[in-house]
C-alpha cells in the first residue's frame, strides 16, 4: 500500500499459524525484557530478550495449559516468578535473565498454591504451607514464611507465625530500611502489622493494636520519608490513620479523627513536598480532603468543601507543580477540579466548568508546557478538550471539537514532539487523531485515518524514535501499526502486517532497549512477538514462540 513501510518476517517463536500470545512484560534496569509467552498449545513459559533475535530465548521450565505463570516479583537485579505443572505441583524460580541463570529455587515448592507477600532488599518473601503430594495435609514443621535470594544457602523457614504454617492476612506490605512490613495473624492475634528482616529473630510483631482474635486489619501500608503510614483499628477508635517506624513505640495512632468507634476510614494517601494528602471523614463534615506530616498536630482538615455533614469525596489526586489537584463535589458546582497547597485558603475551585448544579467530571489530566490538559464537560460544549494554569481566568476550553452541546470525548491525551496528541470524534468523520499545541489554533484534526468508518479508532498511543506509534483501522487494512512524525503527510500506515481487510491484532506495544515491541498476527504465524526499530529493514517478526 502506498505511504506504508515494507517488513521481513526473521524468526517465528510458535511454529505453525497458532499464537504464542506474549503478555506480562518486564524490564529490569532498562537491560533485559521478560515476557510469557506460549510455546505450544499445552505450555507457556517465561522468555527474555536484550532486544536481539539470538537473545530471545526461554528460560527455566514451562508450565502447562492447566495452570498459569504467576506471581512475579521484580527484584533489584534478579525476577521470581510463580509456576505449576501439570500434576498440580507449585515451585518458584529466579532469573538474572540467562537460561544458565534461571532455576528452582530449592523447598519453595508445594501441592499448596503459595502467598507471595513482598520483596525486600532483593529477597522475596514467601508464605508457605508444605505439602509433598496433591491432596494431603500440609506439614506444619515446614510451612509458615519463607525467604529466599534465589540461592540454595539463601533459601529457608524464617518463622512459623502460626502452628499450622499458614500466614493469614491481607498481605498489604512495604519495604523500608531493608525489611518487609505486612499483615498478619498468629494463633493468638487477628490480623496485625509484621515486620521481617529474613531472620527468625527479626521477624516478630511490630505492635498488638487490637489484642485479641479480631486483630486491626492494617491496609493501605505506604512507605513515606522512611516510616510506614496505614489505616488501622484498635478496636475502640475504629479504622485511623497510624504510623510506624518499625517499632513497637513508634508505631502510633496519629489522630483519632473520627472519635469514637466509627472510624474515619482514611484513603487515597498521595504525597505533596513532605505532606500528605488524604480523604477521610471525621463523623461530622463526612468525608473531605485532610493532610498530615506524621504528627497529630499536623494532621487535620484542609478544608470542609461540602459543608456540613455531606460529604465532598475527593478523588483523583493529581500532583502538579507542587500542589494538589483533584475533583470534588461542593454540593453546589457538582464535582468539579480543585486544587490545593495543603492549607484552607489554598484550596479552591479552580474553575465551575459547567456551571451549576452539575458536574464536569474532569479526567484524563496531562501535564504539558506547564499547564494542565484534560476532558471535561459542560452543557454547551459537551465534553471537549480543556486546559488550566490552576487559576479560574486561566482555566478555559481549548477547542470545542464537536460544535455545539455534542461531545468528542476526548482520551488518550499523551505528549509528543512538543505537542498534544489524543483521540476525540468531531461528530462527521468519527473517533480519529487530533494534535494540539495548547491553542485552539493549534487544535486540529491530525489525519482522517479511516474514511468509511465512523471509528478507526485509534489506540496504543506511543512515542518511540522521537515519532508516534498507534494502532488504527483505515478501512482497507484493519487494525495495523501506524506512524507519525508530527505532521500530516509524514502520518502512515506503518506495516499492513495481515494483508488484507481483516487486521492483525496488533496491540501492548512496548518500547524497550531503543526498540518497540508489539504482538501482531501476520495471517500465518498467529498472534506473536514483533519488534521494531523505526525503520523499513528492521521490523520483523520477532520469534515465533507458539
Amino acid at each position: 500500500m502506498s505511504g506504508s513501510y515494507n517488513a521481513k518476517v526473521v524468526k517465528t517463536i510458535f511454529q505453525g499459524n497458532d499464537s504464542s500470545n506474549p503478555a506480562n512484560f518486564n524490564v529490569i534496569k532498562d537491560e533485559k525484557l521478560f515476557f510469557t509467552a506460549s510455546t505450544n498449545i499445552f505450555q507457556r513459559g517465561f522468555w527474555v530478550t536484550d532486544g536481539t533475535q539470538d537473545g530471545t530465548d526461554q528460560i527455566g521450565d514451562v508450565v502447562t495449559r492447566f495452570s498459569q505463570l504467576g506471581g512475579i516479583f521484580l527484584g533489584e537485579n534478579k525476577i521470581f516468578y510463580g509456576t505449576s505443572n501439570r500434576s498440580g505441583l507449585f515451585s518458584t524460580l529466579v532469573t538474572n535473565g540467562t537460561r544458565e541463570g534461571t532455576s528452582n529455587i530449592d523447598n519453595l515448592f508445594s501441592f499448596i498454591p503459595p502467598n507471595y507477600v513482598g520483596v525486600a532488599n532483593d529477597r522475596l518473601f514467601v508464605n508457605l504451607v508444605k505439602s509433598d503430594a496433591p491432596n494431603r495435609p500440609p506439614n506444619p514443621a515446614e510451612s509458615g514464611l519463607w525467604v529466599s535470594d534465589g540461592t540454595e544457602a539463601g533459601t529457608f523457614l524464617v518463622k512459623s507465625i502460626r502452628a499450622n504454617g499458614t500466614l493469614s492476612g491481607t498481605f498489604n506490605s512495604a519495604s523500608i530500611n531493608n525489611k518487609l512490613f505486612f499483615s498478619a495473624s498468629d494463633d493468638n492475634k487477628g490480623s496485625e502489622l509484621w515486620v521481617s528482616d529474613g531472620t527468625e529473630n527479626g521477624t516478630l510483631l511490630v505492635k498488638d493494636i487490637n489484642p485479641g482474635s479480631n486483630g486491626s486489619n492494617p491496609e493501605n501500608i505506604a512507605a513515606f520519608n522512611h516510616k510506614l503510614y496505614f489505616s488501622a483499628d484498635n478496636g475502640e477508635k475504629g479504622k485511623e490513620l497510624w504510623v510506624s517506624d518499625g517499632t513497637e513505640n513508634g508505631t502510633l495512632l496519629v489522630k483519632d479523627i473520627n472519635v469514637g468507634v466509627n472510624g474515619s476510614n482514611p484513603e487515597n494517601f498521595t504525597a505533596v513536598n513532605n505532606q500528605i494528602f488524604f480523604a477521610a471523614d471525621d463523623g461530622h463534615l463526612g468525608q473531605e480532603l485532610w493532610v498530615t506530616d506524621g504528627t497529630e498536630n499536623g494532621t487535620f482538615l484542609v478544608k470542609d468543601i461540602n459543608q456540613g455533614n455531606n460529604s465532598s469525596n475527593p478523588e483523583n489526586f493529581t500532583v502538579f507543580e507542587n500542589k494538589l489537584y483533584f475533583t470534588t463535589d461542593d454540593g453546589v458546582n457538582g464535582r468539579e477540579l480543585w486544587i490545593s497547597d495543603g492549607t484552607e485558603n489554598g484550596t479552591n475551585l479552580v474553575e465551575d466548568i459547567n456551571p451549576g448544579r452539575e458536574s464536569s467530571n474532569p479526567s484524563d489530566l496531562q501535564i504539558f508546557e506547564d499547564k494542565l490538559y484534560f476532558s471535561a464537560d459542560n452543557q454547551e460544549f459537551g465534553r471537549e478538550f480543556w486546559v488550566s494554569d490552576g487559576t479560574k481566568d486561566g482555566t478555559h476550553l481549548v477547542e470545542d471539537i464537536n460544535p455545539g452541546s455534542e461531545s468528542s470525548n476526548p482520551t488518550q491525551i499523551s505528549v509528543f514532539d512538543e505537542k498534544l496528541f489524543f483521540t476525540a470524534d468531531d461528530g462527521v468523520i468519527g473517533s480519529e487523531v487530533w494534535v494540539s499545541n495548547g491553542t485552539k489554533e493549534g487544535t486540529l484534526l491530525f489525519r482522517d485515518i479511516n474514511k468509511q468508518r465512523l471509528f478507526s479508532p485509534p489506540g496504543d498511543l506511543t512515542l518511540f524514535d522521537d515519532k508516534l506509534f498507534f494502532t488504527a483501522n483505515n478501512n482497507e487494512s484493519g487494525e495495523e501499526l501506524w506512524i507519525s512524525d508530527g505532521t500530516e503527510n509524514g502520518t502512515k500506515l506503518f506495516k499492513d502486517i495481515s494483508e488484507g481487510s481483516g487486521g492483525s491484532n496488533i496491540g501492548a506495544l512496548t518500547v524497550f532497549n531503543n526498540k518497540l515491541f508489539f504482538r501482531a498476527s501476520d495471517g500465518e504465524n498467529g498472534s506473536e512477538l514483533w519488534v521494531t526499530d523505526g525503520s523499513e529493514n528492521g521490523t520483523f517478526l520477532f520469534k515465533d514462540i507458539y
